[in-house]
Protein backbone atom coordinates (compact mmCIF):
# COMPACT_ATOMS: atom_id res chain seq x y z
CA UNK A 1 0.00 0.00 0.00
CA UNK A 2 1.23 3.62 -0.90
CA UNK A 3 0.16 6.89 1.32
CA UNK A 4 1.05 10.03 1.69
CA UNK A 5 1.55 12.36 5.02
CA UNK A 6 -0.74 14.87 4.88
CA UNK A 7 -0.16 18.06 6.96
CA UNK A 8 -3.40 19.48 8.84
CA UNK A 9 -1.67 23.04 7.61
CA UNK A 10 -1.75 21.87 4.24
CA UNK A 11 -5.58 20.53 4.49
CA UNK A 12 -6.50 23.84 5.43
CA UNK A 13 -4.81 25.96 3.21
CA UNK A 14 -5.76 23.63 0.24
CA UNK A 15 -9.31 24.11 1.53
CA UNK A 16 -9.17 27.94 1.50
CA UNK A 17 -7.99 27.62 -2.10
CA UNK A 18 -11.10 26.06 -3.21
CA UNK A 19 -13.00 28.53 -1.42
CA UNK A 20 -11.43 31.79 -2.68
CA UNK A 21 -10.50 30.95 -6.50
CA UNK A 22 -14.27 28.81 -6.97
CA UNK A 23 -15.83 31.64 -5.27
CA UNK A 24 -17.52 29.31 -2.63
CA UNK A 25 -20.08 30.83 0.15
CA UNK A 26 -22.36 29.25 2.92
CA UNK A 27 -25.12 29.47 0.72
CA UNK A 28 -23.04 26.68 -1.56
CA UNK A 29 -24.19 22.70 -1.52
CA UNK A 30 -22.42 19.94 -2.75
CA UNK A 31 -22.69 16.35 -3.24
CA UNK A 32 -19.42 14.13 -1.83
CA UNK A 33 -19.51 11.41 -4.66
CA UNK A 34 -16.20 10.48 -4.55
CA UNK A 35 -14.51 8.23 -2.07
CA UNK A 36 -13.98 10.32 1.13
CA UNK A 37 -10.65 8.88 2.31
CA UNK A 38 -9.15 10.09 -0.67
CA UNK A 39 -7.47 13.30 -0.99
CA UNK A 40 -10.19 14.79 -3.55
CA UNK A 41 -12.97 13.46 -0.92
CA UNK A 42 -11.29 15.15 2.47
CA UNK A 43 -9.97 18.49 0.77
CA UNK A 44 -12.39 19.65 -2.03
CA UNK A 45 -15.47 18.09 -0.64
CA UNK A 46 -15.19 18.00 3.76
CA UNK A 47 -12.78 19.99 4.19
CA UNK A 48 -13.77 23.13 1.65
CA UNK A 49 -17.45 22.63 2.32
CA UNK A 50 -16.51 23.47 6.34
CA UNK A 51 -14.04 26.28 5.26
CA UNK A 52 -17.01 27.82 3.33
CA UNK A 53 -19.97 26.86 5.93
CA UNK A 54 -21.78 25.16 3.07
CA UNK A 55 -23.82 22.10 2.59
CA UNK A 56 -22.55 18.33 2.01
CA UNK A 57 -24.70 15.68 1.29
CA UNK A 58 -22.95 12.50 1.03
CA UNK A 59 -23.74 9.85 -1.51
CA UNK A 60 -22.85 6.28 -0.34
CA UNK A 61 -21.70 5.49 -4.14
CA UNK A 62 -21.95 6.71 -6.92
CA UNK A 63 -24.32 5.92 -9.44
CA UNK A 64 -25.38 8.33 -12.41
CA UNK A 65 -28.68 8.51 -12.34
CA UNK A 66 -28.99 8.74 -8.34
CA UNK A 67 -26.68 11.95 -8.81
CA UNK A 68 -29.07 13.33 -10.82
CA UNK A 69 -31.85 12.77 -8.62
CA UNK A 70 -30.25 13.99 -6.12
CA UNK A 71 -28.21 17.18 -7.79
CA UNK A 72 -31.78 18.41 -8.48
CA UNK A 73 -33.74 18.14 -5.45
CA UNK A 74 -30.89 19.25 -3.28
CA UNK A 75 -29.94 22.53 -5.22
CA UNK A 76 -26.69 21.62 -5.60
CA UNK A 77 -24.08 24.01 -6.52
CA UNK A 78 -20.56 22.62 -6.41
CA UNK A 79 -19.33 19.16 -7.04
CA UNK A 80 -16.09 18.14 -7.83
CA UNK A 81 -16.02 14.66 -9.63
CA UNK A 82 -13.56 12.97 -12.31
CA UNK A 83 -14.54 13.22 -15.98
CA UNK A 84 -16.20 9.78 -16.33
CA UNK A 85 -18.60 10.60 -13.59
CA UNK A 86 -19.70 13.65 -15.79
CA UNK A 87 -20.24 11.51 -18.80
CA UNK A 88 -22.06 8.95 -17.20
CA UNK A 89 -24.35 11.66 -16.11
CA UNK A 90 -24.96 12.91 -19.96
CA UNK A 91 -25.53 9.28 -20.81
CA UNK A 92 -28.85 9.11 -18.87
CA UNK A 93 -31.73 9.09 -21.53
CA UNK A 94 -33.63 11.19 -18.41
CA UNK A 95 -30.87 13.89 -18.06
CA UNK A 96 -32.48 16.55 -19.98
CA UNK A 97 -35.77 16.69 -17.26
CA UNK A 98 -33.69 17.35 -14.17
CA UNK A 99 -33.36 20.98 -13.20
CA UNK A 100 -29.79 21.58 -12.71
CA UNK A 101 -29.84 25.05 -13.43
CA UNK A 102 -28.33 25.96 -9.59
CA UNK A 103 -24.99 23.56 -10.61
CA UNK A 104 -22.36 26.59 -11.09
CA UNK A 105 -19.31 25.11 -10.36
CA UNK A 106 -17.95 21.64 -11.62
CA UNK A 107 -14.49 20.57 -10.37
CA UNK A 108 -12.52 17.78 -11.85
CA UNK A 109 -9.45 16.23 -11.72
CA UNK A 110 -7.45 12.52 -12.14
CA UNK A 111 -7.91 12.56 -16.03
CA UNK A 112 -8.15 15.67 -19.08
CA UNK A 113 -11.51 16.28 -19.74
CA UNK A 114 -12.73 15.16 -23.13
CA UNK A 115 -13.97 18.55 -25.21
CA UNK A 116 -16.80 16.60 -26.07
CA UNK A 117 -17.61 16.33 -22.82
CA UNK A 118 -16.88 19.49 -22.21
CA UNK A 119 -19.34 21.26 -25.14
CA UNK A 120 -22.46 18.84 -24.03
CA UNK A 121 -21.94 20.45 -20.69
CA UNK A 122 -22.00 23.92 -22.26
CA UNK A 123 -25.22 22.71 -24.11
CA UNK A 124 -27.27 21.40 -21.12
CA UNK A 125 -26.34 23.23 -18.06
CA UNK A 126 -24.93 26.74 -19.93
CA UNK A 127 -24.41 28.17 -15.97
CA UNK A 128 -21.68 25.53 -15.07
CA UNK A 129 -18.59 26.88 -14.95
CA UNK A 130 -15.32 23.96 -15.08
CA UNK A 131 -12.56 23.81 -12.75
CA UNK A 132 -9.69 21.87 -13.63
CA UNK A 133 -8.67 20.94 -10.03
CA UNK A 134 -5.18 19.44 -10.83
CA UNK A 135 -3.06 18.09 -7.68
CA UNK A 136 -2.04 15.01 -6.29
CA UNK A 137 -2.29 13.42 -2.47
CA UNK A 138 1.20 14.13 -2.14
CA UNK A 139 0.91 18.21 -2.63
CA UNK A 140 -3.10 18.16 -0.46
CA UNK A 141 -4.97 19.24 -3.94
CA UNK A 142 -5.09 21.29 -5.50
CA UNK A 143 -1.35 22.56 -6.98
CA UNK A 144 -3.04 24.24 -9.51
CA UNK A 145 -6.93 25.47 -10.77
CA UNK A 146 -7.77 26.37 -14.49
CA UNK A 147 -11.14 27.69 -14.94
CA UNK A 148 -12.69 27.41 -18.01
CA UNK A 149 -13.98 31.04 -18.45
CA UNK A 150 -13.26 34.35 -20.33
CA UNK A 151 -9.84 35.60 -19.93
CA UNK A 152 -11.17 39.15 -18.91
CA UNK A 153 -12.67 37.95 -15.87
CA UNK A 154 -9.36 36.42 -14.30
CA UNK A 155 -7.13 39.00 -12.09
CA UNK A 156 -4.02 38.74 -9.94
CA UNK A 157 -4.01 39.30 -6.18
CA UNK A 158 -0.96 39.97 -4.67
CA UNK A 159 -0.77 37.73 -1.46
CA UNK A 160 1.64 38.36 1.62
CA UNK A 161 2.03 35.43 3.50
CA UNK A 162 1.93 34.82 7.26
CA UNK A 163 5.67 34.56 9.20
CA UNK A 164 7.41 32.10 8.29
CA UNK A 165 9.54 30.12 10.24
CA UNK A 166 11.79 28.36 6.89
CA UNK A 167 14.55 30.02 5.22
CA UNK A 168 13.51 29.04 2.28
CA UNK A 169 10.82 31.60 2.32
CA UNK A 170 11.94 34.54 4.13
CA UNK A 171 9.66 36.83 5.93
CA UNK A 172 7.54 39.20 3.91
CA UNK A 173 8.03 37.33 0.54
CA UNK A 174 5.67 38.67 -1.61
CA UNK A 175 3.81 36.45 -4.20
CA UNK A 176 1.32 36.54 -6.79
CA UNK A 177 -1.64 33.73 -7.27
CA UNK A 178 -4.55 34.12 -10.18
CA UNK A 179 -8.12 33.23 -8.88
CA UNK A 180 -11.40 34.71 -11.07
CA UNK A 181 -13.51 37.35 -10.48
CA UNK A 182 -16.75 37.60 -10.85
CA UNK A 183 -18.41 39.28 -13.53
Amino acid sequence: PKGAMLAHCNIIHSAMVFVSCLKLTDADRSIAAVPLGHVTGVVANIMTMVRCAGALIIMVEFKAAEYLKMAARERVTYTVMVPAMYNLCLLQPDFDSYDLSSWRVGGFGGAPMPIATIEKLDAKIPGLKLANCYGATETTSPSTMALRMAPSLLVFEDIEPLASTTPAVPVGFRCQRMCCSQP
